[in-house]
């Protein structure tokens, strides 16, 4: 740390504490007497109502804009050319970059996933992996109506769910279950204190 190379004080007769230099601890623009003690995570999961707004108005922003496609299923798709998939995204005018979505991944057709593959820009996905940023890194959101169901039926539970999700303990709670293991028990080995 730069500066504090001299004594800022005399060592006796100020009554203050001795001190060697400005860079201590205590001092404001000093250092950390315990600095950092390896890499510091900022890993943060953000609220569920925060999320499933964030996916409500990603969804609603790709609609508003035409970018929000409904098929009936994906196994109508004829061939797995890649070629073909890229005519028909210039056909439909999807973009450059489009995203299938589907309930599951075993429930994506084989023809799909191999033409996906040798496009950089196409990708498919499954419901459970759907986020907002993924929704709009695309230009194109191609869902299959059985997706589109299970996610509807998903947000609804999420915006109409009553009270936390994992709601606290309350501690008389758990002091009862505690009290109540060694009631079966005659003479119990380890009586239950709370």
């Amino acid at each position: 740390m730069p500066g504090g190379g001299r004594k800022p004080w005399p060592q006796k007769r100020t009554g203050r504490s001795h001190v060697g230099t400005i860079r201590t601890p205590q001092f404001i623009r000093g250092g950390f007497a315990h600095g950092v003690r390896g890499p510091k995570t900022w890993f943060y999961m953000l609220p569920d109502t925060i999320r499933i707004q964030g996916l409500c108005t990603a969804l609603t922003i790709k609609h508003t804009q035409d970018d929000l496609v409904l098929v009936d299923d994906f196994s109508s798709l004829p061939t797995s050319d890649p070629n073909y998939l890229q005519e028909l995204a210039d056909a439909r005018n999807w973009g450059y970059s489009v995203l299938f979505v589907d309930t599951s991944a075993e429930l994506v057709p084989q023809n799909l996933i191999k033409a996906t593959e040798e496009v950089p820009s196409f990708n498919v996905m499954p419901l459970y992996g759907l986020n907002c940023y993924s929704i709009v890194k695309h230009e194109t959101l191609v869902i299959s109506r059985r997706a589109l169901d299970a996610l509807e039926e998903r947000i609804l539970e999420q915006l109409h769910k009553m009270g936390p999700k994992n709601p606290k303990y309350r501690y008389i709670d758990i002091k009862q279950t505690i009290q109540a293991e060694g009631q079966h028990e005659e003479h119990p080995i380890y009586p239950p204190s709370v």
